[in-house]
């Protein structure tokens, strides 16, 4: 055969390849984006929306609705707006006296190591909600609170990840595991050195060094990574906390 190649195969004009492989093509036409993939219920290559993340599916992901938070002790956050009936509220408290939930909250885990404890709570929103809300009880002056509402976050709280109080001008972080069909939440409250840098996975919601607890949260929704942390970075050594949630849908 050398020196005489077969000639090319050309396909006249409106001509479609009808298999691959010896496998039959589906005649329904793609659409942007789509790639061919095989069907064995059909027996069939046919246009499928092309995967992402190695073929994680992040499933029906919680939304942040509003977020509030405070700095200065006392058990009160304000919302801009009064949180819808039936959506879910989910607070983060770091404060040496309050400990407690608030009426109608739920406190879902507490760490008392260190001068705070760190408290997470839950609330599911009910009819005639103030914007005002009140997760904990017994603050004092010193003190501070992050609060989430979102919906489509019917399964509620899931799991949390917390440290114990730590120091130092250092860089830690609290990881959740991988799954669906969830939200994650993180803060950082430091004692009395300020927050000069922090990163997350997803969107940050607050950083604010001008209170008794230095703040930092964020929020990441699994369609954008399958875990949530956050890393912060502090101007000198300091006593600091951090929590993270995992909520579902």
């Amino acid at each position: 055969m050398a020196g005489n190649p077969l000639p090319p195969i050309v396909l006249a004009a409106g001509v479609n390849a009808t298999q691959l492989q010896g496998k039959s093509i589906s005649t329904t036409a793609p659409t942007n984006g789509q790639v061919l993939a095989w069907v064995s219920g059909t027996s069939k290559w046919t246009p499928t929306n092309a995967g992402g993340g190695g073929g994680y599916n992040p499933g029906s992901v919680p939304v942040e609705v509003q977020f509030a938070f405070a700095v200065n002790g006392g058990n009160d956050v304000v919302f801009t707006n009064p949180p819808t009936n039936g959506n879910l509220l989910v607070a983060m408290s770091s404060s040496p006296n309050a400990q407690n939930p608030g009426s109608g909250w739920t406190r879902q885990v507490i760490n008392s190591s260190g001068t705070d404890f760190k408290t997470v709570m839950t609330k599911v929103a009910g009819p005639g909600e103030s914007a005002t809300q009140s997760p904990i009880t017994g603050s004092s002056g010193t003190g501070g609170i992050t609060c989430w509402e979102l919906s489509n976050a019917a399964a509620g709280f899931l799991a949390a990840a917390q440290q114990g109080q730590q120091t130092g001008n250092v860089t830690n972080s609290v990881l959740l595991p991988n799954v669906t069909n969830g939200i994650g939440l993180a803060g950082v409250f430091a004692e009395n050195q300020n927050i000069t840098a922090v990163y997350n996975g997803g969107t940050q919601d607050v950083l604010d060094n001008s209170g008794s607890r230095k703040i930092a949260a964020g929020h990441v929704d699994f369609s954008a990574s399958p875990m949530v942390g956050i890393l912060a970075k502090f101007a000198a050594s300091t006593g600091y906390n951090c929590m993270a949630v995992l909520i579902g849908s």
